[in-house]
């Protein structure tokens, strides 16, 4: 969730790209399991308080993205990987390919979601992406995600919420988490 002043593109490049430096410079030297990394998803749209945190359309595609199993794939196998960032296809055309960021449009590389209910378009970034990465996300198919989206109907209405609670100490380790402000 961002405040309505805050400009779109430096979200999407010199705040990604400071989170980067700083993982990094944190990570130099420590154990894989002891490494902080960061999945980052992206997304326009509505998002409205729910009872436990944020609800929208945007909320969800930002929540699939992020979680899209051959993300997940990529950062188990490669633990040297800081962070990726996954761009919806909104922002990718209106943040990135408008020339509003530092960013080419070839440092990114499309990919078709297919995770729980969303199926669409995203754009992945990170510095540490290496060809035979790029093969696992263009290799990776989801019948199941495939099945699911065929079978929603037109005429149906979903709401869509995530809620995460948390109390009392907490693993962090390999958990995505998604943060707003009330």
């Amino acid at each position: 969730m961002l405040p309505a002043d805050e400009p779109d593109p430096l979200v999407v490049d010199q705040y990604i790209r400071a989170i980067h430096q700083g993982l990094v410079d944190h990570n130099d030297g420590l154990a894989a399991e002891e490494r902080l990394r960061l999945r980052v998803a992206l997304a326009f749209g509505t998002a409205y308080p729910s009872a436990n945190g944020y609800a929208g359309q945007a909320v969800v595609e930002a929540s699939r993205l992020v979680d899209w199993r051959p993300l997940k794939k990529i950062f188990k196998k490669r633990e040297d990987m800081n962070i990726v960032l996954i761009l919806s296809q909104r922002v990718f055309e209106d943040v990135v390919q408008q020339g509003h960021t530092s960013y080419g449009i070839g440092d990114f590389h499309r990919v078709t979601i297919r995770e729980k209910e969303f199926s669409g378009s995203a754009w992945i970034w990170s510095p540490e992406f290496r060809p035979e990465d790029l093969r696992l996300l263009s290799d990776s198919t989801d019948t199941k995600a495939d099945d699911q989206a065929e079978n929603l109907g037109t005429g149906t209405s979903q709401q869509a919420e995530v809620i995460n609670n948390l109390s009392g100490p907490v693993d962090a380790r390999r958990a995505v988490f998604g943060i707003g402000r009330k």
